[in-house]
């Protein structure tokens, strides 16, 4: 067994799954997903790049992770050659997304945000956003939190509680309907 100076909240583990190749300038490249956890409460996945080096693998990029809903990362497949994936988030995070050059990056707006407090994944082509898919999840809320109860609002008005898939272009109006509507003081 792996030694841990964690709580024992679940036995460490590690688990992996071959993605499938890609060519980068005729050099192979093996995608992997992993996901992992030290025993504690966190459960962490990543998407790794590898390269044969004298018959040994070797990491190129880690592309993305992180702790379930904060940026935990599922369902890679290589499409055409090109990577596209999942990515869990929170409301915090749909409002901290680049999604082009004009996207505002906001220090901190105070929305749910924690490793349990999913409410969708984003969908990531060629490292581009290109969807969100609700999962059905509101964040509940505390009266006095209006920019968590206006946000929620517009989910639940972009079809959250449908689980719907919204496209790239209704994405960057959410995020900018959120930063007008319920975080200007």
């Amino acid at each position: 067994s792996i030694k841990t100076d964690e709580p024992q909240m679940r036995l460490p583990s590690v688990f992996y799954r071959y993605v499938g190749m890609q060519h980068v300038q005729n050099n192979p490249r093996y995608v992997f997903e992993v996901n992992w956890s030290g025993g504690g409460t966190g459960f962490f996945s990543d998407i790794l790049i590898m390269q044969l080096d004298n018959d040994k693998l070797s990491l190129v990029r880690n592309v993305d992770g992180g702790d379930r809903c904060l940026g935990g990362t599922q369902n890679a497949k290589i499409v055409n050659g090109v990577l596209e994936y999942q990515k869990k988030i929170t409301s915090q995070m749909i409002l901290d997304l680049k999604l082009d050059s004009k996207s505002k990056k906001l220090s901190k707006a105070d929305l749910e945000d924690c490793a349990v407090c999913c409410i969708g994944s984003i969908t990531i082509s060629n490292d581009k956003v290109t969807s969100l898919k609700f999962n059905g999840q509101i964040p509940e809320v505390d009266k006095a939190d209006k920019k968590q109860r206006c946000f929620n609002n517009l989910l639940i008005k972009n079809g959250a509680k449908d689980k719907v898939i919204i496209n790239l272009s209704k994405l960057k109006k959410l995020q900018k309907n959120a930063y007008n509507n319920c975080l200007k003081t």
